[in-house]
């Protein structure tokens, strides 16, 4: 298993450590918090905490972004965690939250 997870936007491929799903930064476990809250304007701060390039973006390449990010999550909380683990159950319920909910931030 690779160390590094691929998004890609529009033509530009982002390498994200795994453990960026696997076991995120507390700013970013902050973000999905608050998205999970149901405040999905913390949202837009999640490239530029996991130190990507943005600058350049549009709303859609966030959106793109999001949905993809919110995806990998999922994945990765499944493969590593049993679901009769409490805190994993709300994790997951984050994942699907922050990337079935980023259109709300329009």
């Amino acid at each position: 298993m690779s160390d590094t997870i691929d998004i890609t936007v529009k033509d530009r491929v982002y390498s994200l450590d795994r453990t960026e799903f696997t076991d995120p930064r507390v700013s970013v476990l902050r973000i999905l918090r608050a998205a999970n809250d149901g405040n999905f304007d913390e949202l837009i701060d999640l490239p530029s905490v996991l130190e990507l390039e943005e600058r350049n973006w549009r709303r859609s390449d966030l959106m793109e972004f999001l949905e993809k990010f919110g995806e990998i999550l999922q994945e990765e909380l499944e493969m590593d965690v049993p679901e009769s683990s409490g805190s994993v159950t709300s994790s997951r319920s984050i994942a699907r939250k922050s990337s079935t909910s980023a259109s709300e931030l329009d």
